[in-house]
């Protein structure tokens, strides 16, 4: 798919954990670079900015939807990558919203650590109370339809509490872009939005 300077769209990248969404979305940002397009990863978006990019997009609310559009309509190319379901197998939204108005959807799968199958899901290994969890492989799994237990936790339940004490923990999953790329202006909705979910880390729900 060509993208010329004028031409605005929406991408989506959507997958389980673990899939290679956010390396999808990084190789798409590299490959923008080296056709000498400006690109930017969540920050302000200056006038000659062309490709923005837009990470864990399961934690915008709703106005990222608009704001992609707004981007669209003024002729950028916006990536966006993200949880498509939760960690229940339900839809995790703003996804949905934003697949619906996507010129181009792309579904990652990842390597479902039950059985080894194409897995789509993410299966929360752990007990906990919170709806939103931080953790990476201590906490998810990568799971194939077959594997995934939405009612694993509630199992749990009723066994010894053996993970309490494990502290919860982020983890970097961003890579940078090359070396003179631009950096500098994105919609103030969308920066505040990334401001107030700084604390948070990439948790997942």
């Amino acid at each position: 798919m060509s993208h010329s300077p004028w031409n605005g769209s929406i991408e989506v990248i959507v997958g389980s954990m673990f899939s290679g969404k956010t390396e999808e979305l990084i190789r798409r940002m590299k490959r923008a670079v080296i056709a000498r397009q400006r690109v930017q990863i969540l920050k302000l978006i200056k006038d000659t900015t062309r490709v923005v990019g837009i990470d864990e997009g399961q934690f915008f609310g709703p106005e990222v939807v608009s704001v992609a559009q707004t981007l669209a309509n003024r002729g950028l190319r916006v990536i966006v990558a993200g949880l498509d379901t939760d960690w229940r197998g339900e839809p995790f939204h703003p996804m949905p919203e934003l697949m619906a108005v996507a010129e181009s959807v792309t579904k990652q799968h990842a390597v479902c650590m039950s059985c080894g199958g194409v897995a789509s899901r993410t299966q929360r290994t752990i007990r906990s109370d919170s709806a939103i969890l931080v953790g990476a492989t201590d906490s998810y799994e990568a799971r194939c339809r077959q594997c995934f237990d939405p009612h694993f936790e509630e199992q749990l339940a009723f066994q010894p509490k053996s993970n309490e004490g494990i502290k919860e923990k982020s983890a970097d999953i961003m890579a940078e872009i090359p070396t003179g790329t631009s950096t500098e202006i994105l919609a103030e909705k969308l920066t505040d939005k990334t401001n107030d979910r700084q604390t948070e880390g990439n948790a997942w729900i």
